[in-house]
């Protein structure tokens, strides 16, 4: 667990900088395929990045046919719509990333209710549940892991908010 919730700390990191950068270039109420596009963009370096990229499948699928499912992004359209969710409050990311790392902490030390409470206040921050909860399933969608990991992290983090209530 605490290597897991690490990751999802880490990833909710990567997310604050993407959604940073893009909340200044993405117009939330264009439609999917706009959206959608805009973010290969970003991801892939630009259309000549996103070319490069399809190139590339096109050389390794000539060679190999079984390449491009391994190389292929996994969970992409979770990971559009995680974006697109995140954008709603980018300034409120920040919440989760110090949260989700004091909660990865939790599992390697010793009981302490000073630091519970400490992780309970963090993830009481506007949206700092939520965002956690969001990325760690998009997590578990993108590394291919079994659901009970976000699921257990998500009651970690709801026993933890009502202990601070």
């Amino acid at each position: 667990m605490a290597i897991f919730i690490e990751t999802v700390a880490a990833m909710s990191l990567l997310f604050a900088m993407i959604v940073s950068d893009l909340r200044n270039i993405v117009d939330l109420d264009e439609g999917e395929a706009e959206f959608t596009k805009v973010v290969r963009y970003y991801l892939w370096g630009g259309p000549e990045g996103v070319a490069n990229l399809k190139k590339m499948y096109e050389i390794l699928a000539a060679h190999d046919n079984s390449t491009e499912q391994e190389t292929a992004l996994v969970a992409w359209p979770q990971l559009v719509q995680l974006i697109r969710g995140l954008l709603e409050a980018p300034t409120q990311m920040r919440n989760s990333v110090l949260a989700l790392r004091e909660l990865s902490l939790r599992q390697v030390a010793d009981v302490d209710n000073v630091a519970d409470i400490r992780v309970g206040r963090l993830f009481s921050a506007p949206r700092a549940r939520q965002f956690a909860k969001r990325i760690g399933s998009y997590a578990v969608a993108a590394l291919r892991l079994p659901h009970e990991f976000a699921d257990r992290m998500g009651q970690q983090i709801d026993v933890l908010v009502a202990e601070t209530t």
